[in-house]
């Protein structure tokens, strides 16, 4: 585990904006601290500080005041991790038996300790105090001792949490969201693999970055690594750095791509044959021996025609964009006050509104509804202000028994079909996609807001029992 420790308020970093000129590192970057913390675990980045990962982080990884979840999916996928991704809904057993698999890392959201907003005290077992509001660090190590599972941590923070940790003891109650990643393993690649844009450093290193811009070039699985080779080779291609050897050789599906595009028999072997087409083909001197030089041209070849950007973000669907609309719905709405609203507005639900008026914000947060309209039942058991961009179903029965048919962002009206006034018995909320042990669904809905208010996770679990009116699902 790299020694190194970085704070948010230290270094040239401390006073830089994050996420927006009106935030800075120093009181809302705990996220890309946690990030960096994991960035110099390899060697690759271990020259790395929270001031080299800021660009990458503020162009994917952030909204509002602060780092996302999935934006602290998507840095730990660019730095080359495989990532096990475990909820507040999420048994704690299935974190430790990721865990237990080794050679994992990862970074913990922490909710609690004492609020200065609320006057209130979140605490674990025996006290102790992580966070005031949410705060994410990163573990570096992991064990299980005298029955307790125990978590080496990295505090980015003024408390200076760094060191060892029982679950048990010092977390228990306070744990909102892990992220559990594979550690990759030292990489012999420049510590900084590609430009601001995603091309390729030429710089004659044929380490992860270049393994995957070649990968993508020939349309295969991007793992970074040319697999299953034979050792005895290794002097034909001195300047490629990430390659796996095998006693017992069996090739790589990169370098039978790459044979094939060369017009070779597809062995899957690099060897001096296939270095020596390479060569020509670039046009460099074909001596059999893929060097430094050799590497720049090859570099720079994959740069010209691989139009892919690297690292590049996922496309979210529509789906992805109502959940993450719906974490920040209920934060814009933790202090408004229950009232109906006819014609509800994202401004105005800061002050008014209902379940409606929750739902309705989402939805014109995503652009599926315009300012000023919302989707409620009619009280005679039909939906009213749906559009093309949705489609409704009447299915009847309870949320439990329709449990197969439902999919994450439905949009459930649940309830008394007779009730449509406010503080009536039927209710709005949004689906998540995961479900309790008794079958309640987590869901999204004006509560979030209510529990946000109180330092809480928005998301919550509700009555599977509830009776539908409806199911709302957006095309």
């Amino acid at each position: 585990m790299n020694s190194k420790i970085f704070r948010q308020y230290d270094g040239p970093w401390a006073t830089k904006p994050y996420p927006t000129k009106g935030c800075r590192v120093s009181g809302a970057g705990c996220g890309l601290v946690a990030c960096t913390h994991i960035a110099i675990e390899q060697d690759r980045y271990k020259n790395w500080t929270p001031e080299t990962l800021r660009p990458y982080m503020l162009k994917y990884a952030v909204a509002g005041q602060g780092t996302t979840w999935d934006g602290i999916t998507k840095t730990l996928q660019y730095l080359g991790h495989k990532v096990k991704y475990i909820t507040e809904a999420t048994p704690m057993k299935d974190a430790f038996a990721e865990l237990n698999k080794g050679n994992r890392i990862g970074i913990i959201l922490f909710y609690g300790g004492y609020s200065k907003r609320y006057k209130k005290w979140y605490r674990t077992p025996d006290g102790t105090v992580w966070t005031g509001n949410g705060h994410y660090m990163m573990f570096g190590d992991y064990k299980y001792e005298n029955g307790k599972h125990w978590f080496c941590m990295k505090d980015s923070g003024g408390r200076k949490h760094d060191g060892w940790y029982s679950y048990e003891s010092s977390m228990k109650g306070c744990v909102g969201q892990m992220w559990i990643a594979e550690r990759v393993g030292a990489q012999t690649t420049s510590p900084k693999a590609t430009t601001a844009d995603g091309k390729l450093v030429v710089d004659g290193v044929g380490g992860v970055a270049t393994v995957k811009a070649m990968q993508r070039f020939f349309g295969i699985t991007q793992d970074g690594v040319i697999s299953s080779q034979n050792k005895n080779l290794k002097r034909f291609y001195p300047a490629f750095k990430s390659v796996s050897y095998s006693d017992s050789p069996k090739g790589s599906a990169t370098v039978k791509k790459m044979q094939t595009w060369l017009g070779i028999s597809p062995d899957g072997i690099l060897g001096k044959q296939s270095i020596t087409a390479l060569q020509k083909k670039l046009g460099v001197t074909a001596d059999g021996i893929f060097g430094a030089d050799s590497m720049k041209v090859w570099q720079k070849y994959l740069n010209e025609h691989d139009k892919a950007v690297y690292p590049k973000p996922v496309e979210k669907t529509i789906i992805d964009k109502e959940i993450d609309a719906c974490k920040v719905q209920a934060d814009w709405m933790k202090n408004y006050a229950y009232k109906w609203i006819q014609n509800p507005t994202i401004n105005s639900s800061k002050k008014y509104g209902t379940c409606v008026t929750y739902a309705a914000c989402v939805l014109q947060r995503i652009g599926v509804l315009k300012s000023g309209q919302f989707i409620w039942h009619n009280g005679k058991g039909k939906v009213d202000g749906a559009n093309s961009k949705m489609s409704v179903s009447y299915p009847g029965g309870t949320i439990k028994g329709n449990k197969s048919k439902l999919k994450r962002g439905d949009i459930l009206i649940v309830g008394d079909k007779s009730s449509v006034g406010a503080g009536g018995n039927s209710h709005i909320m949004i689906f998540n996609g995961t479900w309790d042990s008794s079958n309640n669904p987590y869901v999204w809905d004006n509560q979030s807001a209510t529990r946000i208010k109180k330092g809480k996770s928005g998301l919550h679990t509700y009555g599977g029992g509830k009776k539908i009116i409806a199911i709302v699902r957006l095309k």
